[in-house]
């Protein structure tokens, strides 16, 4: 278990105080190229595991606040499809709103399917809890 470092003891008190989590940050990467969903899952699959970061939780040892990385467990990830790009950001924008708890896993991902027949887009959604991201971490995805 580690500390927390100050900017991370800010952005939790900031919760604490507030109440909720508003600490959230999200993001989506289109695909250039046509992948099978499982290939897809496969790549952010080891994302996970080679980034010890996607794996932290926060804990609470008698009111000390500490932060652990949990084992890498290979997961199931969620799979939605669109018709189309307004079905998609409709969603998409929704998902964003849904605040990132400190009680449990910072971040997430989910694979999106857009289009139908010939044309099919690919995209992945992300979303993380501050914490443990910023917007210039995520675009280093």
């Amino acid at each position: 278990m580690f500390e927390l470092s100050i900017p991370q003891q800010q952005i939790y008190q900031q919760e604490i105080v507030i109440g909720e989590s508003v600490n959230t940050v999200c993001g989506c990467f289109f695909l250039k190229h046509k992948y099978s969903i499982s290939d897809i899952e496969e790549a952010l699959n080891k994302l996970i595991e080679y980034n010890d970061i996607l794996r932290i939780r926060i804990n609470d040892k008698n009111g000390q606040i500490y932060q652990s990385v949990i084992e890498y467990s290979e997961k199931k990830l969620p799979t939605y499809s669109f018709d189309s790009v307004d079905d998609f950001r409709l969603y998409a924008n929704s998902y964003a709103k849904t605040p990132v708890s400190l009680k449990g896993q910072l971040s997430d991902f989910i694979i999106v399917n857009i289009g139908k027949n010939d044309f099919e887009q690919s995209c992945v959604l992300v979303k993380m809890h501050h914490i443990i991201c910023d917007a210039w971490t995520l675009s280093l995805l």
